[in-house]
């Protein structure tokens, strides 16, 4: 294929001028494929190559054109109509992870060359319907890469583009991953083990034994949309400090984080029930977030289970067990919007002299209006933070 570079850059409406022999209405020139190549070397602009696509593509005969659609598909950043366009005449984009002006940009794979790249650094890569590959090769030096499968049905199967061997090992640099919309079942995925922070999103099939143990470095795991009902949570790595649950399912097993010495920050997604399983103990625990969960099973207070915590997100809960609301005097942030407590639960309880800041019934209380709230009930009425609604 041909690359044409930008040569003699210039602006659209300059581009246009020098399209008008071939776009008036009276009596207009046959576009060439040399006039193509001569305005592809003064710009890439979207408005620009639309119109000369169209232009080729009212002659019919695409195939007087193979050098200009071989250099609009070589190493040119396109949106998706042209690149659609271009796929529907033959030429589907292809580039060069290499080259510098690539940069940042959604790689469509080619036909031609079964093996698709990563261009550096923050990239996503997507599958339309058209692009299955069979290997997968990341950017040596890229550090963040997000892979996006699309699934879709074919008259003979289910597939969501990525190949079936997903060997991400050749990001050699790859600290961050993201993957979104894969089948697990029909991938063999393996990570690179410089790996530090990962997140699935909306997998199909995950099972429910995932061993990740060999992953030394991975801190942050966020599992996404993604079913773990009887998902084995020790099979996780040692050194997991952060992990993200924003699935809502019947969670279990969640016990099985207690061994999880390093892990400094949980988050349990909105409107999880969590009947089926009992809150960990983590003593290094320094964040909780478990708002709209329902139904906490568990007779320990938050200050045995998590003795060291510093921030507290209970929003949106009913709590049912008055002794769970025992604070550790550890505690700066609590976001307690909305939550239901018992009956007999007498606010003023907490320990609220010791934090900096509150979130209740939409406001945030800090400084001089947390003292105020702290001492007299008139306060709290007038900052329309009314108990009895707490009671129902």
């Amino acid at each position: 294929m041909a690359f044409v570079d930008i040569t003699d850059p210039k602006s659209p409406l300059g581009c246009g001028t020098l399209m008008l022999p071939y776009t008036r209405v009276s009596a207009p020139l046959v576009i060439t494929d040399e006039a193509g190549i001569e305005i592809l070397s003064h710009t890439n602009a979207p408005v620009i190559i639309k119109r000369l696509l169209r232009l080729i593509e009212d002659t019919n005969r695409p195939e007087d054109f193979t050098k200009t659609l071989s250099a609009m598909s070589t190493r040119r950043e396109q949106p998706q109509e042209i690149c659609n366009r271009l796929k529907r005449l033959g030429y589907p984009i292809e580039f060069d992870y290499s080259e510098r002006h690539a940069k940042e940009y959604i790689l469509r794979s080619s036909n031609t060359r079964q093996t698709a790249y990563l261009v550096p650094d923050e990239v996503t890569f997507w599958y339309p319907e058209w692009a299955t590959v069979d290997s997968l090769m990341l950017n040596p030096h890229g550090k963040t890469a997000t892979i996006i499968g699309a699934l879709y049905k074919t008259p003979d199967a289910e597939s969501d583009g990525l190949p079936q061997n997903l060997d991400l090992t050749s990001g050699k640099r790859l600290t961050t991953l993201q993957l979104k919309g894969l089948d697990w079942t029909k991938h063999d995925v393996v990570f690179p083990k410089e790996l530090e922070t990962l997140e699935l999103q909306d997998i199909k099939n995950f099972p429910k034994h995932w061993d990740i143990s060999n992953l030394p470095n991975l801190k942050k795991l966020r599992l996404n949309n993604i079913d773990l009902h009887n998902f084995e949570f020790n099979t996780l790595p040692l050194t997991i400090e952060t992990l993200e649950l924003n699935s809502s399912t019947r969670l279990t097993n969640l016990h099985q984080l207690s061994i999880r010495p390093k892990l400094q920050n949980l988050r349990i997604g909105k409107g999880n029930d969590l009947s089926y399983c009992k809150l960990p103990r983590l003593a290094r625990l320094r964040t909780l977030e478990i708002p709209e969960c329902q139904n906490v099973n568990t007779d320990k207070s938050i200050a045995t289970l998590y003795p060291n915590l510093y921030g507290l997100n209970i929003s949106g809960m009913r709590i049912k067990n008055e002794r769970f609301m025992e604070l550790p005097k550890t505690l700066g942030i609590l976001y307690m919007n909305h939550t239901k407590f018992p009956p007999s639960f007498d606010l003023r309880t907490l320990p609220l002299n010791q934090l900096k800041t509150v979130k209740w019934n939409d406001k945030t209380l800090t400084g001089s209006k947390l003292d105020a709230m702290l001492y007299t009930q008139n306060v709290l009425k007038s900052q329309h933070l009314d108990l009895k609604n707490k009671h129902r």
